[in-house]
């Protein structure tokens, strides 16, 4: 199934005020135009809420191009663990996340590591190179200001494509991993309730339709649309339960009495309805 060509119909309560959306299904792929910058942005918030202190420190680090572009990232992780567990031995526990960057030329990876303390001494640097990496690295201190956007400049960057994407699958290697203790990142339980996630691309301004006037046949207070991840989200002040096959959806007309129209509104957030008789 392509990026986007299914929707998911989801729900959720805060408080009294009731959210129903409709959401394009992602592939979740770093290689995704879409996704990326999606998962980019998770990666970016994730970096403010966890590094909050007043100074952290990036390291770069490299490969010696010895060996092909798949074996440098199966022994990735393998290398990084050396170097990490003698890290954690002479400087005590410190918290990281690490991003992995292909390179445009050959799909050869370097490492972004953003650091919550100064780590980098001679002694690390007479190791580093028996760990597996190259003698290129280098160590920026980064204020918390500048941190998110500085490291997730690399995941957003045009370098992921088709080919580094079968790189990353073969070696099992993750674009973006954390130190253990740390928060996860991208496996957090969602708050929605999924209520449908097969609903083909063209029938999803009908169902969001379709929720609203049910709504408005329910008797809401208020109901107000915007835009929502490429789809659309839905609040109100009651809940609603719909009954629909997706199969045979038809045009729909409301058979009450009323017929309720109302104008969606994309750059805005009031749902404008008026009502004639029927």
């Amino acid at each position: 199934m392509s990026c986007g060509e299914k929707y998911l119909y989801i729900k959720k309560q805060i408080n009294k005020k009731h959210l129903f959306a409709f959401v394009p299904s992602r592939c979740k792929s770093w290689s995704c135009p879409v996704c990326r910058p999606i998962k980019a942005k998770i990666v970016r918030q994730y970096i403010i809420d966890n590094f909050t202190s007043d100074t952290n420190y990036m390291m770069t680090l490299t490969f010696f191009r010895n060996d092909s572009a798949l074996d440098t990232w199966k022994k990735l992780g393998y290398c990084w663990n050396l170097m990490r567990t003698w890290l954690v031995k002479k400087n005590g526990k410190f918290n990281y996340i690490r991003i992995v960057e292909p390179h445009k030329n050959g799909g050869y990876p370097h490492l972004h590591i953003l650091v919550d303390k100064f780590l980098i001494d001679k002694d690390m640097m007479k190791m580093v190179t028996q760990w597996g990496f190259g003698w290129n690295m280098s160590n920026l201190p980064v204020d918390k200001k500048s941190v998110a956007a500085y490291m997730c400049k690399y995941l957003t960057k045009e370098t992921f494509n088709a080919d580094d994407d079968v790189l990353r699958i073969s070696s099992k290697c993750r674009i973006v991993s954390v130190s253990r203790g740390m928060p996860a990142i991208f496996s957090v339980k969602s708050e929605w309730e999924c209520v449908k996630y097969d609903i083909p691309d063209h029938h999803a301004e009908y169902m969001h339709s379709k929720v609203i006037n049910d709504l408005i046949w329910k008797g809401c207070v208020y109901v107000c649309s915007r835009p929502f991840f490429g789809g659309f989200i839905i609040e109100c002040d009651i809940d609603v339960d719909i009954d629909w096959n997706c199969g045979t959806l038809e045009p729909y007309v409301e058979k009450c009495g009323k017929n309720y129209l109302f104008e969606y509104m994309p750059n805005g957030l009031q749902m404008e309805m008026d009502f004639e008789d029927g």
